[in-house]
């Protein structure tokens, strides 16, 4: 746009750190306006989520409860990177959320989990050929391993039912590559 002054940042700190983030505050400037801003960093910028589909074609998601919206939710297993290659974090928390292993896993995309407040990153896998496993789980999480068919799963969240906004946008792309993959029949 003509005559608009472009936005100039500078001077992040940390405000607030926590065990499973930060809040960090940003100058920003506008000509002669100026304000700041906050936005979460977390303690892993990437994160893996996993869509695992077993033998039958059911995909595997988990509930959990989710304290800021005071119910549980219905998601995908995920978790950070921590020094990890992507494999062995989507084992990891195949293993830690689900009780499973994958023999087969493929990236499916990737995206910002939210980019007007974290430069969190999270890309998806598309999980097969899944064996049991117990993992080591985190005491504080009380997860229901739920399995449907991903076009149900679709449906839950068409009608709102599944919500979660990472989870929402995993099963649309996991539909897609299934859908490319799918041997097509001639009519």
């Amino acid at each position: 746009m003509a005559g608009r002054k472009a936005l100039s940042f500078s001077g992040e700190r940390e405000i607030f750190r926590g065990r499973n983030f930060s809040v960090i505050q940003v100058s920003v400037r506008r000509g002669k306006l100026q304000s700041t801003w906050e936005f979460v960093k977390s303690g892993s910028e990437k994160s893996v989520g996993v869509i695992p589909i077993d033998e039958k074609g059911n995909i595997v998601l988990v509930r959990e409860f989710c304290y800021p919206v005071g119910k549980k939710e219905t998601t995908i297993p995920k978790g950070g990177f921590e020094g990890k290659t992507p494999i062995e974090a989507v084992n990891k928390e195949l293993s830690e959320e689900a009780n499973l292993t994958a023999g087969k896993i493929t990236f499916l995309g990737s995206f910002p989990s939210s980019p007007g407040y974290t430069r969190h990153h999270m890309d998806v896998y598309l999980a097969e050929n899944l064996r049991k496993r117990t993992g080591r789980q985190d005491p504080f999480e009380i997860l229901e391993v739920v399995r449907m068919p991903l076009k149900r799963a679709i449906s839950l969240a068409i009608a709102g039912k599944i919500r979660e906004p990472i989870t929402v946008a995993s099963l649309f792309l996991a539909r897609d590559f299934l859908e490319k993959r799918a041997p097509r029949t001639r009519a």
